[in-house]
């Protein structure tokens, strides 16, 4: 990621830009209204693993996400259970719209790259609760939520 577009944000923003993938992955992970074993444990490591095989623009950022994600994630594990499903589901939502006003601000290149990268860690999160016999089977509760329209396309 440019140091120097990631100096120019906020730390509010930068804060903003960081905790999307955990929201993301929250939102997927509870679309079908519970969270699995499978889910808390490999959430977190998609991050890690996206630190070495992300676009290089967007590696370092990973690093960061990683970090925010290892921390934060249990916590609204167990924050969100205690919502109802509506309710949960909006809040993630509203944290993930949050990113609209981040990008903006980012320049063309980036904000396409952050944007895949948002979509395909998705798909990765969908990709593990699935399991490898259900890999080809789909969701429906998860695929409303898969080309995460609450981020407006760049």
């Amino acid at each position: 990621m440019n140091a120097k577009q990631l100096s120019e944000l906020s730390r509010e923003d930068f804060q903003i830009l960081v905790e999307t993938p955990l929201f993301i992955s929250l939102l997927i992970a509870y679309a079908d209204e519970n969270v699995n074993d499978r889910e808390t444990e490999w959430a977190p490591k998609v991050a890690k693993f996206r630190t070495n095989t992300a676009h290089h623009s967007l590696q370092n950022y990973y690093g960061e996400v990683f970090e925010i994600k290892e921390a934060k994630f249990s916590y609204y594990v167990d924050k969100l259970k205690i919502e109802n499903q509506e309710d949960r589901m909006n809040f993630l939502v509203d944290q993930i719209s949050r990113v609209n006003s981040v990008l903006v601000q980012l320049d063309q290149d980036l904000k396409e790259n952050l944007y895949k990268s948002f979509l395909t860690l998705a798909r990765s999160v969908a990709e593990v609760d699935e399991g490898i016999l259900d890999f080809f089977r789909s969701n429906p509760l998860q695929d409303k939520w898969l080309g995460l329209n609450m981020i407006e396309k760049p």
